[in-house]
């Protein structure tokens, strides 16, 4: 386990050698070699790019699959369908996800709660998932591919209903402080985000585009505004 530790601080480094001739091939040659005592572990290949995150599974199976053949074909097999794994996962989801619940905080007066929670809630899943994932692809090489893009499938499926969910309270929270201030219709009460957190746990779970979920929950919040 030290020894994966080790390597692991080393692999967050993979990104920091990229450059516009051979992208994360420095960076990648660089983690490998740690591993195998300073000996340099040859990429096969002039370029290689994948999502940063996983640039730590991609980096196991290699060292599982420690030969010439074997590491250009796995590298060219997994890059593309890890980079976009992780684009939708990191960029699409997680990373705004952690924003909305990072605004929540904001609008409750807790800024740099906020900005803690921001910081480390991503972080935390992001170098968990790096290291697990070294670890398995080390473990189980390329055949380790398919259970980890079904967890990631399963976690972008949950990510997404979580925001969904606030992002109706959100929606519903600012509505909340803007008519108590302004008075924009009658006053609301609490209890209104109850059918809030409602719709958007059906609009989330139905995989309903946030846009036409948030449409329906600021309806919910203007007609029941008006009854009480």
């Amino acid at each position: 386990m030290y020894k994966i530790l080790v390597n692991y601080m080393f692999q967050l480094f993979i990104q920091n050698g990229w450059n516009f001739h051979n992208e994360q091939r420095i960076g990648m040659t660089l983690a490998l070699s740690i591993r195998n005592k300073g000996r340099i572990v040859s990429i096969p290949r002039n370029t290689l790019n994948t999502h940063p995150y996983l640039a730590s599974f991609l980096a196991g199976v290699l060292l599982k699959e420690n030969s010439g053949e074997k590491m250009e074909e796995i590298s060219s097999l997994l890059e593309t369908s890890l980079a976009a794994q992780g684009d939708d996962l990191y960029w699409r989801l997680l990373r705004p996800a952690a924003l909305l619940i990072s605004m929540g905080f904001v609008l409750f007066g807790q800024p740099l709660i906020g900005m803690l929670v921001f910081f480390l809630g991503f972080n935390a899943f992001a170098q968990g998932e790096r290291l697990v994932g070294f670890k398995r692809g080390l473990e189980k090489g390329k055949e380790a591919l398919v259970p980890l893009l079904t967890s990631l499938s399963k976690i972008k499926k949950i990510v997404l209903i979580v925001a969904g969910v606030i992002l109706g309270f959100l929606v519903s929270l600012m509505l909340f402080i803007l008519n108590n201030e302004h008075f924009l219709f009658a006053r609301v009460e609490w209890f209104i985000f109850l059918p809030l957190f409602a719709v958007s746990l059906f609009f989330s779970i139905l995989k309903i585009p946030f846009i036409l979920g948030l449409f329906f929950n600021l309806a919910a919040v203007i007609v029941v505004g008006f009854m009480i």
